[in-house]
């Protein structure tokens, strides 16, 4: 298990730094390697992390740099399956975006609070 530096905000425990730029599945992995109970955030987690992007710090706010949520893009294909996008949030604006799951983008881990 790593150590990593935290802040709690709301309900979630929050990584202190980012992860390096990877597609989805590898920053899955990523966060799951930190130990029990980290994972990425939802896109609701996510937004959170946005507005408290202040007090929690340390977020890339360059223009195209945007970070991984666990959510789904929403849409079921024919053979009943998910399209393969994730809902992904820039952070110097705080547009919302899909992406598909090859795509690079920045990740925060996070895992609720006990």
């Amino acid at each position: 298990m790593t150590t990593t530096k935290t802040i709690d905000v709301e309900n979630l425990t929050v990584q202190a730094q980012d992860l390096p730029k990877l597609n989805w599945n590898d920053a899955v992995k990523a966060c799951a390697a930190l130990g029990e109970g980290w994972r990425l955030p939802t896109q609701d987690e996510l937004n959170v992390m946005y507005q408290k992007k202040d007090a929690i710090g340390g977020f890339c706010q360059e223009p195209l740099a945007g970070y991984w949520s666990s959510t789904p893009h929403g849409k079921i294909l024919s053979n009943g399956e998910d399209d393969g996008r994730r809902w992904y949030q820039m952070f110097n604006n705080g547009d919302k975006y899909n992406a598909p799951l090859e795509a690079m983008q920045r990740a925060r881990a996070v895992k609720s609070k006990d």
